[in-house]
């Protein structure tokens, strides 16, 4: 302990706050390249040791030596063995997430020109010019037991890293810190082990992860096929996972609901995988990054009009019906007509419908009807581009229509007079 404790002392005092850690909050653009960067790792949910660190950063090109604070939250300075390794590990890394969601990267070059690591100790600091590998006899306890069935995979988090991209397949472990009583190491957002299928019936928490998700979808779009089987409160675009996003939901019988219809569904030619994640909640993102549209990559949907389960009266209205080529929609102008839908579809860029039907509505105001798809997927991409889009109307001063779509219960006709009511 006494010796733990000079470590983090002649840390302290060797990289002070005036010196090193001062531009943790202003990044000053000034500064010019060089082989060290500085790294702040923003909502550290999981430890973030001198091995995450050697992981992340030496694939870019020889690391020498790391050196991590924990003064005012999570730092690390990691010294390349030239300013090419590190300007390309910062140009690859900067505003990425170590895990799915958490422990989030900015990075600048350092201002100083080399570490100094008085001691080996894997969570303050490594010098692998003196000792190249972080394994060490005195490191090593005795075990209690024998390494458990699962142990291979443990093993595997951190020697397989995807040297293409951190997602492949569609799948991706999600980090979790507890599990049967006891701490596990959380799998590195680069890990590409399948996730083993679960239960959600009564599935606690309502956070999902959604993978597998095309370039043309963004927050809205997103938004636009989750809101039919619940709530939505908070969708995140994942930097660190091509495809990947976070989705808060309102309560887990949303999150069971969406995984049960949308999981293994095609949407623009990719399979949609969602996965209950172990995350609490979407932490808000005051100045998101933007998507490939120019859209935002955080959105918050917390009090939307566009939710369809705001009310128990509204909820009961809903009918939760699975990915096929019906769809049914509602709140549309009094004079829309199947030319206008057409066009309408073109003009988002949807898949075109086979048909389409106008059904008279209870209210003279607005009409409802039928549109009928080519496909199960062509029907969730037209709900993902047209759903909730704003047309005009023809009497002067009256608010735009938002166009409203969900799966119909049957072909031809709505099945209810709830759904001709939902408007």
């Amino acid at each position: 302990m006494a010796d733990r404790y000079r470590d983090q002392r002649s840390f302290r005092d060797t990289y002070r706050e005036d010196s090193v850690l001062a531009p943790r909050r202003r990044f000053d653009p000034k500064i010019e390249p060089n082989k060290i960067l500085l790294l702040h790792i923003s909502n550290p949910m999981y430890p973030i040791t001198v091995e995450v660190i050697q992981r992340i950063t030496s694939r870019f090109g020889e690391v020498l030596r790391i050196v991590i604070f924990k003064k005012n939250g999570v730092q690390a300075m990691v010294e390349f063995s030239s300013v090419e390794s590190a300007e390309e590990a910062k140009a690859n890394l900067d505003n990425c997430d170590i895990y799915a969601g958490c422990c989030t990267l900015s990075i600048e070059f350092a201002r100083t020109g080399r570490l100094n690591v008085p001691r080996n100790n894997i969570e303050t600091g490594w010098d692998f010019t003196v000792e190249p590998s972080l394994e060490r006899p005195e490191q090593k306890r005795t075990a209690l037991l024998d390494p458990p069935p699962s142990d291979r995979f443990r093993k595997r988090q951190y020697d397989e890293i995807e040297e293409t991209g951190p997602y492949r397949g569609g799948q991706m472990q999600e980090p979790g810190p507890y599990r049967g009583g006891q701490m596990q190491e959380p799998r590195p957002r680069y890990y590409d082990e399948p996730m083993p299928k679960r239960s959600y019936q009564g599935a606690e928490g309502n956070v999902i992860m959604v993978y597998g998700l095309d370039d043309r979808m963004n927050c809205n779009r997103l938004f636009n096929i989750l809101c039919l089987y619940g709530n939505v409160e908070k969708i995140r675009f994942l930097k660190s996972i091509e495809g990947g996003a976070m989705v808060q939901m309102a309560d887990n019988k949303s999150v069971a609901r969406a995984i049960s219809h949308l999981s293994n569904e095609m949407l623009f030619g990719k399979k949609l995988q969602i996965r209950l994640s172990k995350q609490s909640e979407v932490q808000d993102i005051p100045n998101p990054g933007s998507l490939k549209d120019g859209t935002p990559s955080f959105k918050s949907y917390i009090g939307s009009k566009n939710n369809r389960y705001n009310t128990p009266e509204a909820a009961a209205k809903n009918r939760t019906v699975g990915v096929w080529e019906a769809i049914h929609f509602f709140n549309a102008p009094a004079n829309i007509d199947e030319g206008k839908i057409r066009d309408l579809f073109a003009s988002a860029g949807a898949p075109e419908p086979e048909s389409a039907i106008v059904l008279k509505s209870r209210s003279e105001r607005s009409s409802t009807g039928m549109i009928n798809m080519k496909s199960g997927g062509d029907a969730l991409g037209a709900i993902a581009l047209v759903n909730h889009t704003a047309i005009e109307s023809d009497v002067p001063g009256k608010f735009p229509f938002v166009f409203k779509m969900c799966f119909a219960a049957s072909k031809g006709h709505p099945k209810s007079k709830e759904e001709i009511d939902m408007e």
